[in-house]
Parts: C-alpha cells; structure tokens; sequence
C-alpha cells in the first residue's frame, strides 16, 4: 500500500535543580490505502492514525539519557473496496463476499488495537532512533572541535551548576588547569526574556593561552601560527598570506606573553615581547603592543571593532619605529577581525529569523552576549530594526 505521515515536534523544559531535562513530544498522523488478500478475498481499507508521543531527555553527572514517557494512538480505518476470485460465478461470488466481509468486520476491533499497537510502537521506535542520532552527532562534534582541544590544552570542564527551569537550560563550567585561578567577580546577568545567553569570564582564555607555553620561546610567524593552531585542534588550518614571513621571529617574554581582558566594553589583547627581528635589518627590544576592539551592539549578530591605533611602549621608539611597528602589528590585529564572518553562514538560516542580540557587554572580568526574539521588529529594515532593539533595551 501506500502511505503518508506528518509529525511535528514540541519541546518543553521541565524544571530541574541538578539535571538539564527536557521533554520531546511529537504528534503527528499517517493516511495509509492499502489492500491485504486473505483467502481467495482482497480487501482495500483506508486508515488514518493519530498519535502523540513523549520522550524524557536528560544531561547531568551519569551523562546523556533518552527514555520513552509514554504514548498514545487513535486509528480508524474503513473499507474501500472487496474482490474475490469467485466474483465472476453468479450467487457464489456474491455468498463469498458477503462472508468475507462479515469475518472482517468480526475482526475490525482486534484489527484496529493492533494498528494502534503498531503505530505507536513504530513512531515511538523512530523518534527515540532519531534523537539518538541527532545527540550522537552533536556529542561527537563537541568532542572534537571543542573537549579534545581542551584536554590538549590540560584544561579540565567541571561542571559547577546544571540546572533547568521552564524557561532555560542553565550550564555553568570551570575551565582551568589544576592550578589556576577563575573568576573572582560577579557575571552580568542576561535579559529576562533572552532565548539563548552565555558568560565567557578571561580566565578561561588566559588559563589557555598560558597552556601554550610561548614564555620565553622564540619563533617564526609561520610556525607560531601553525603551533597555535595545532593546540586549537587545527592542525591542517593554511597560514594567512600576512603571515607568511619566516625571516620575522618573535621572542616572547617571560611573563605574560599574550593577555586578554574585558574591560570598559571593550577587549583588550595585550602582547610583551623580549624581542622582534624583523628580517635581520631591524629589531626592538621589550615591546608591549596592545589593541583595544570595541563592542558593537544592534543587529541578529553583534561585531568588533579595533578601536583607534595599537599602542606601543618600548625602549627608545622613534616616529619611523612606530610606524613600521604599526605596519607589522596592523596585520596581525586587523581593524576588522575575521571573528566577524563567523556569523554570516548562519544569517540566511530561517529559524534564527525574528532573533535580534540584545545583550553585547564587556565589563569586570566577563564578556556576556544574549539573544531575544523581537518578533515586531523582525520584518522591518534592517536599519530600523536595530533601532527598535536598541529602544527595548533602554
């Protein structure tokens, strides 16, 4: 025979103090025609099922689990049509189909609590074989790109607090070395009505720079650049033609290479090095360069800015210094960082259409970034909608 289905999918949190749980239900139908011979009988039969399913979806210290809550099903079925072989025999075709018929109705009811069985037997089978896909896939990708790296970089995830309300799933980690310091200052807290928020405190990107162990060393751009990228998990990543300049080697300093901060809405990069040889022509001695990028706020995505010029200090720096220094570091804190198209795969996706940021601060320590649904403003211009965020701010 044949059939169609339908099913859609809703998603409720269910309150929890030490566990992500969430429930996954689905309600959908299946309009099925088809025939079944029985005897020297075919019958057509026409079914219609409605379901409704319920699976329970939990995180928490025991892992990730997926456990069926229940479901129901609603079938009704009708007969469409009958034929035997001995329709063509006068009284005798007519006799067989009327008993045919009979037996099937005497069936119907066993007939119709077996469908619904199957049914929801099956569509339950599926949902639970789907969202096992779907997690391992997502666990297998947060193992790669994001857990392996990290353990590269010996920095422990402990998990500090899972929780769920019924409006957020709220996760909060420790991400340092076994003797490192954290965070000593309170987060900003998100918009009340924020769909999705994050805290990033700069520990966690001190805690891994200092993993790199670049104090002291001495290196070429191309093989800084390809070491960084290795501990990042990406070892085949292709070195930018502004950095394809083995004759200039840096020589870090030994305390505090590479600091990041956030401050004041801004991120401030902050690089101390012993020595920069340029290409054997030219060199300085106990550098310290620092580029300050702005948030901007407004829009789906919010971006940063290099904010005026990089700073310079060092011993004995003259205007044609500054300038060749300016050059060289201009390319590697460029004014619009390539972090920017990071989001530009995801502006043309449907489902974040009528989600605007609304929370983009740097401030004690933390970076904080929320995003809010502003479904009035979603069709409106560009230009115009940033303005209606910003005025749902104020």
């Amino acid at each position: 025979g044949r059939g169609r289905a339908h099913t859609r999918l809703d998603v409720e949190l269910l309150p929890d103090a030490s566990r992500w749980r969430v429930a996954v239900s689905a309600r959908g139908e299946l309009v099925s025609d088809t025939r079944s011979r029985v005897g020297p009988a075919t019958f057509f039969n026409h079914a219609r099922s409605d379901y409704q399913l319920r699976h329970i979806v939990t995180l928490g210290d025991t892992g990730l689990s997926i456990e069926p809550a229940g479901g129901t099903a609603q079938t009704s079925t009708r007969l469409t049509g009958l034929e035997t072989r001995l329709d063509f025999v006068p009284l005798v075709g007519g006799l067989v189909q009327t008993i045919a018929q009979r037996r099937y109705e005497q069936r119907l009811p066993l007939t119709r609590r077996e469908l619904r069985r199957r049914v929801a037997s099956n569509a339950s089978s599926r949902l639970e074989q789907e969202m096992q896909s779907r997690t391992r896939e997502a666990s297998d990708r947060v193992r790669e790109h994001v857990l392996q790296p990290l353990r590269d970089l010996d920095l422990t995830p402990v998990p500090i607090e899972l929780r769920t309300t019924d409006r957020q799933l709220i996760a909060r980690y420790r991400l340092s070395g076994s003797r490192q310091l954290g965070s000593h200052t309170p987060r900003p807290r998100e918009p009340r009505d924020s769909l999705f928020a994050f805290q990033l405190h700069q520990s966690l990107l001190n805690n891994g720079l200092e993993k790199l162990d670049l104090a002291g060393r001495r290196k070429d751009l191309p093989t800084l650049f390809r070491e960084i990228a290795a501990a990042l998990g990406r070892e085949n990543a292709e070195v930018p033609e502004d950095l394809q300049r083995e004759d200039a080697v840096i020589h870090f300093a030994q305390r505090q290479p590479i600091r990041v901060d956030f401050e004041d809405q801004r991120i401030h990069v902050t690089l101390r090095l012993a020595e920069l040889d340029a290409g054997g022509q030219r060199s300085w001695r106990r550098l310290v360069v620092r580029a300050s990028y702005q948030l901007l706020e407004g829009g789906q995505f919010p971006r940063i800015e290099r904010d005026g010029y990089i700073q310079l200090q060092g011993a004995r720096l003259r205007l044609r210094d500054q300038i060749a220094l300016r050059g060289i570091f201009s390319k590697m804190f460029p004014r619009h960082p390539a972090l920017n198209d990071m989001a530009e795969p995801w502006r043309s996706e449907p489902l974040l259409s009528g989600i605007e940021n609304s929370q983009f601060v740097a401030r004690d320590g933390w970076l904080g970034l929320a995003w809010s649904s502003v479904p009035e403003v979603a069709a409106r211009p560009p230009a115009a909608r940033e303005q209606a965020v910003r005025g749902a701010k104020r």
